[in-house]
């Protein structure tokens, strides 16, 4: 993380945990809102809905 923060690729280390946590509430909170929606839905049903909140977030990384 430091080595990213120095050459310039974030802002800073701190920026970045914040934004991490920001991004993996805001998935988590629209998983919420499919599951009160739709109830709770079978594994793979889950991990689609995992897929599609992080495309809808733009995460290009691992929604695990």
């Amino acid at each position: 993380m430091e080595r990213l923060a120095e050459s310039g690729q974030v802002e800073s280390v701190s920026r970045y945990v914040t934004d991490a946590v920001a991004f993996r509430r805001a998935r988590e909170d629209g998983l919420a809102v499919l599951e009160r929606r739709f109830g709770k839905p079978p594994e793979y049903a889950l991990q689609w809905a995992r897929d599609l909140v992080a495309r809808r977030l733009g995460s290009h990384g691992p929604t695990a």
